[in-house]
């Protein structure tokens, strides 16, 4: 890895950066790229705690060393806040929450499309670090990104990266998309990373404290949401007790839910019937024992 002190548009940094030398030459293709009056959007996944937040705080910086907390967002609102604030060239980061709400592959899409005017305008760099590739969506994933980084760990050694740019990244959504399997396709280039430096200019512990809040807000709408789930099963219960056929694809887009979720709805629903079954069965075979039992009895004392 190389210390680098300066952005890339050779601005002085307000701490030096440590970057593997592939991942520098990707960034300078993409910072030419905006400056030609594009936008860039890319796309962070790992397991929770693999490092996604400093690989793309490190990007984000390099890119734009203005890069504050302001421009590390959590929600829609915050994001769309951050973009009619950032200057020409900016970065921002959308730092999602590993697995809080079902439906956050739609939130982001809706709110980053919402936002594409003004993004392209400003020919922004955007940073998505998600649980998930595969959810996102084929378009998203595939023709809006302009690349794909897998944050993984070597068993408890944090700090590795992959690469996909877009053909590789296009091959990996169809080929490893039904076992969200990482491993579907060579990625372009790989390579490590290491800690934020001290002077780092985003405070962590203020980070945290912004991450807690945007989790609380969101657990906060818990309870309205357990409904919505529980009426999406009714209907799914519904549709499959009287036989009515579906596509979870076009129910997914009713309830404005990415494919999966909704698919994982109607395999909870379909276990919640089962198991019913299989128990009114069991009580069925019960009765019919001790009815059996009973007249069995009956005969004897006759």
């Amino acid at each position: 890895m190389k210390t680098y002190e300066k952005s890339l548009a050779g601005e002085t940094l307000p701490c030096t950066i440590k970057m593997d030398g592939y991942l520098y030459q990707n960034l300078e293709f993409l910072h030419k790229k905006i400056r030609k009056n594009w936008d860039s959007i890319n796309i962070v996944v790992g397991k929770e705690g693999a490092g996604k937040t400093v690989y793309s705080m490190q990007m984000c910086l390099i890119m734009d060393p203005t890069f504050n907390l302001d421009r590390v967002v959590f929600n829609a609102d915050q994001f769309s806040e951050a973009v009619d604030n950032c200057p020409k060239y900016g970065a921002i980061l959308w730092d999602e929450a590993d697995d809080l709400s079902g439906n956050w592959a739609s939130r982001i899409v809706q709110a980053v499309k919402s936002k594409m005017k003004r993004i392209r305008k400003n020919n922004l760099f955007i940073v998505l670090a998600t649980p998930t590739f595969f959810d996102l969506g084929k378009y998203f994933s595939i023709h809006r990104a302009d690349t794909l980084s897998y944050i993984y760990s070597k068993g408890l050694q944090r700090g590795y990266w992959r690469l996909y740019a877009n053909t590789t990244k296009r091959l990996l959504y169809f080929q490893g998309k039904d076992y969200w399997n990482m491993d579907a396709v060579k990625a372009d280039v790989h390579g490590s990373f290491g800690d934020l430096p001290k002077d780092f200019p985003i405070d962590m512990e203020l980070y945290d404290d912004k991450k807690t809040a945007a989790t609380e807000e969101l657990m906060s709408k818990k309870d309205g949401t357990k409904v919505t789930i529980e009426q999406r099963h009714q209907v799914i219960r519904y549709l499959l007790d009287n036989d009515i056929p579906f596509k979870a694809t076009e129910l997914a887009v009713y309830y404005n839910l990415n494919e999966t979720t909704l698919r994982r709805d109607v395999q909870t629903v379909k276990a919640k019937i089962n198991s019913i079954l299989k128990k009114n069965k069991k009580k069925a075979d019960i009765d019919s024992s001790v009815d059996f039992k009973s007249s069995l009895g009956a005969g004897l004392l006759v």
